[in-house]
């Protein structure tokens, strides 16, 4: 892999350069953020005597394999179609440099279409497309890499060849874009992964897509993000492990683990049993298959840990994740004791709440004891309480609100106003006691509606809810009704209906 040796820039020369701008003839400072850009120029050219000759615009063009889940409103075609625009000089880039003087190179990195005669036309010099395929688009990384490391490389060498050429010309200015249908799916994730930010921050509508389209995309990257951490191939970022046991008097004797590890170590009620089993990898099938350990689970041992040794601590199982001789990750699952407190989140599904009084979210309250751990045959009844600009889908006569737990959580709708806020969601025990679970607050916020509204909801004195048309609708006068009936009537002959 090719490294790049960047310097911060070199600030021996500001106050030199900061006495000539401010000596210019006009008022200091009168020229704004241009004098700062005239600083930015001079510190990275090292001069007093800045120089924006020959600037460069590189176009570099490139389908992508995710293109395929469907993450765009437009087709891959359009990359190649766009491509040959930008030949003819029909883009705004071409525009842009007309106007600035900029010399365009429209390249061909990996566009999924072969360029064999196109040329582009610029003040009467006829231009190729450069020809730098490394392949015709990339590969779908949902299911594997979207390139090899050689490909990779290849692809580096191609943009650091393409500047030394324009320096070798005399640029001193280089600017450089990309054209490519699904392109912001890659940089969702590279952002998400290199700035350590949540991916659904990180995604948007691209070229135009709804909120639907919204909503796949991020699932789709989501899972693509998984797949790669899950990948027991080079290029994984870290190991991963997942215990598919609940630890209940109901729970299968035999514990299931799932891992893209190499092999995974499972130690029962703190040495009771373990043991260490491969993971398998079939390319051709599932590429890590789960791991079962047989008789890994003994809820009469583990009550007797529990309640007859008084070492409810030893009661759990520790999964550890091996890559060739290392443990690389380590996982802890214990079952839930009392049930102290409520835990609310929302199931945003990479969406925010739309204010258009229609759009819902779901808000899931969970049981946990004190270490976290989610009480799975709780019982309890929760009583939810919206606050701000939000309202509760249904009630006590469908079993909505309160609601009886199951499986150790309760769901709630929660359905927006027509005004963007902050929702504030209570969940709190029906019944209240000394041992029943504490109460927890979630905060969300929705965000203003693009579209105006067609009704207007009110509430009736019996809460009914009653909506009207935000405009009336246009009353006919008497002419213009006697003109329809006439229209009516003729329509009526000319079908043959007396």
């Amino acid at each position: 892999m090719k490294t790049f040796d960047i310097q911060p820039v070199d600030r021996s020369l500001a106050e030199a350069i900061q006495h000539k701008i401010d000596n210019l003839n006009k008022p200091k400072g009168s020229l704004g953020q241009l004098e700062e850009l005239a600083m930015q120029v001079c510190l990275i050219q090292q001069t007093l005597e800045p120089s924006l000759a020959h600037p460069c615009h590189l176009l570099l063009g490139g389908d992508h394999g995710i293109e395929r889940e469907g993450v765009s409103v437009s087709p891959r075609e359009v990359t190649w179609q766009q491509m040959i625009n930008f030949t003819r000089g029909g883009g705004g880039v071409n525009m842009f440099c007309r106007q600035h003087g900029f010399k365009l190179r429209v390249v061909d990195v990996g566009v999924d279409y072969d360029f064999s005669g196109e040329r582009l036309e610029v003040r009467g010099e006829r231009l190729p497309i450069i020809d730098r395929k490394i392949a015709r688009g990339t590969k779908n990384f949902l299911y594997e890499p979207a390139m090899s490391e050689e490909e990779f490389n290849q692809a580096i060498a191609v943009g650091v060849n393409l500047v030394d050429d324009c320096i070798a010309e005399g640029c001193r200015v280089l600017c450089i874009g990309e054209m490519g249908i699904g392109n912001t799916s890659p940089s969702s994730i590279w952002m998400s992964l290199f700035g350590d930010i949540p991916l659904k921050e990180c995604i948007g509508a691209g070229a135009g897509l709804n909120n639907d389209g919204i909503r796949h995309k991020y699932e789709v990257l989501s899972r693509a993000v998984a797949n790669y951490k899950a990948s027991p191939k080079q290029g994984r970022l870290e190991g991963s492990l997942f215990i598919a046991h609940e630890l209940t008097q109901f729970s299968p004797n035999d514990v299931t683990i799932f891992s893209n590890c190499d092999s995974v170590r499972l130690t029962a009620l703190n040495g009771w049993k373990t043991a260490t089993l491969p993971v398998v990898h079939d390319k051709n099938g599932i590429p890590n298959a789960p791991v079962t350990f047989t008789g890994f689970w003994d809820f009469w041992k583990a009550r007797e840990q529990s309640y007859t040794n008084r070492s409810w601590q030893n009661v759990k199982l520790v999964a550890e994740g091996i890559i060739g001789d290392s443990v690389v990750c380590r996982v802890e699952k214990m079952p839930s004791r009392r049930s102290t407190k409520f835990r609310l989140y929302a199931d945003e599904m990479g969406r925010q709440l739309v204010a258009d009084g229609s759009d819902f979210i779901v808000v899931v309250a969970e049981v946990t004891d004190d270490n976290g751990n989610v009480r799975r045959l709780a019982r309890e009844s929760i009583t939810f309480i919206v606050e701000g600009e939000g309202s509760i889908i249904g009630d006590a006569s469908i079993g909505a609100n309160p609601r009886i737990v199951e499986w150790g959580s309760a769901p709630v709708l929660v359905r927006s106003t027509h005004k963007a806020g902050k929702i504030t969601i209570i969940a709190r025990p029906t019944y209240e006691g000394v041992h029943a679970p504490t109460a927890d607050t979630l905060t969300i916020e929705s965000i203003p509606a693009q579209l105006p509204q067609c009704y207007r909801e009110q509430q009736s004195q019996n809460n009914n809810i009653i909506l009207t048309p935000t405009t009336q609708p246009k009353t006919m006068s008497d002419a213009e009704r006697r003109r329809s009936l006439e229209e009516v009537e003729r329509q009526q002959q000319d079908f043959g209906i007396k």
